[in-house]
């Protein structure tokens, strides 16, 4: 039996994200890249961040090309990867998210912050039914009370 390790851990999306099927426990969020306002979906279906295609290229982003690519859809369909971003910033309520994103055209948002970026949080409290979410970044902890946690745009 192989082991993958985390570096060829091969970056899945979701279907939701890929193509913007929206549920009503859908974290969706408004995000900053630089002044430019920027959807942002929060996907634990995802493996990895992913920045979509026209929104990389209006923000003026450098975009890395190198090998091939595949992302696995999660309706495991195939698509290839354009690039990735690499340290890319966002500011999303108050809370700066550096992350690289790999740069697909995505439907569903404008951005996608995926496992990749939610198992630096550590422990997550979600509550889908107020859908907001509390953790802590950086010894900081975000969402004491539904007042400073991460909320959803409606």
């Amino acid at each position: 039996m192989e082991i993958v390790t985390p570096e060829e851990d091969i970056p899945e999306i979701s279907f939701q994200a890929l193509v913007g099927t929206n549920h009503p426990q859908t974290f969706r969020v408004i995000g900053k890249a630089g002044n430019t306002a920027v959807t942002v979906l929060i996907d634990g279906g995802s493996t990895h961040n992913f920045i979509d295609q026209s929104t990389a290229t209006k923000l003026g982003l450098h975009v890395i090309r190198g090998k091939t690519i595949h992302i696995t859809v999660g309706n495991k369909g195939i698509i290839e990867c354009i690039g990735r971003c690499l340290g890319l910033s966002l500011s999303i309520q108050g809370i700066i998210v550096r992350a690289d994103f790999f740069v697909l055209p995505v439907a569903a948002c404008q951005a996608v912050l995926g496992v990749q970026w939610l198992e630096t949080l550590g422990p997550i409290k979600t509550d889908y039914k107020k859908l907001i979410m509390s953790f802590k970044q950086e010894g900081q902890t975000n969402g004491d009370n539904a007042k400073d946690s991460l909320s959803v745009v409606t």
